[in-house]
């Protein structure tokens, strides 16, 4: 029952990651 939101919350910590990396490689 937990497994969804869990992975809904990972996808968005990696995805904003994934937005820090490309924000400090454009920089």
């Amino acid at each position: 029952m937990n497994n969804r939101s869990q992975m809904k919350s990972r996808m968005r910590a990696v995805t904003s990651r994934m937005v820090e990396m490309k924000q400090k490689q454009a920089i």
